[in-house]
């Protein structure tokens, strides 16, 4: 049985309230819901489903999106800019961006080391869509034909818990700190 996030057993309560951990709860049919004091940093709790289904949906792998989650701050960036951010030397070069259609050419310049590039459409619609499912402002697909963990046929084990956990997600109502990012 999948337990939804957020919600303990009554042992875990007892555990926590022997250390002394202020807990506030709501009895729910033997399972009690924790109010944690860390509001507002729970952007990332789902990182490790939506970043599979990135990776296996839109084929694309952790070293690029994290390269591309560092470009999307800077609106615009130099060649040098691109340098000093850490990468796996697949996609040391520029152009191998420019090539998988992430980055374009804002303004050429004399020299390349000059010009100035910025992400492509493709790139910003990425991120951007990246940011909405880790804050639930969009829901994460669970049917075959938009998540291909769901694919009952190619799935593996992991594939089916992911698949599981996304579908718990989803059902769950959106965080008020979440919805303060898209309101």
């Amino acid at each position: 049985m999948h337990r939804p996030r957020n919600k303990v057993t009554l042992p875990t309560i007892e555990i926590l309230k022997e250390l002394d951990v202020v807990v506030r709860t709501k009895r729910d049919k033997a399972v009690y819901k924790i109010t944690f004091a860390n509001k507002g940093y729970d952007i990332l709790e789902n990182l490790l489903v939506v970043r599979q289904y990135y990776r296996k949906h839109l084929k694309v792998d952790l070293q690029l999106l994290e390269l591309l989650l560092a470009l999307y701050p800077k609106t615009y960036f130099t060649q040098d800019d691109y340098f000093y951010i850490p990468k796996q030397l697949m996609y040391s070069r520029l152009k191998k961006l420019m090539d998988l259609k992430y980055v374009v050419l804002f303004s050429k310049a004399e020299t390349q080391k000059t010009s100035v590039f910025t992400l492509s459409l493709k790139g910003r619609q990425l991120i951007e869509n990246f940011y909405k499912l880790l804050s639930g402002e969009k829901k994460i697909p669970t049917d075959e034909k938009l998540n291909p963990m769901a694919n009952k046929k190619d799935a593996s084990a992991m594939d089916i818990k992911r698949l599981n956990f996304i579908k718990s997600v989803n059902k769950l109502p959106v965080s008020e700190s979440k919805k303060a990012l898209f309101s």
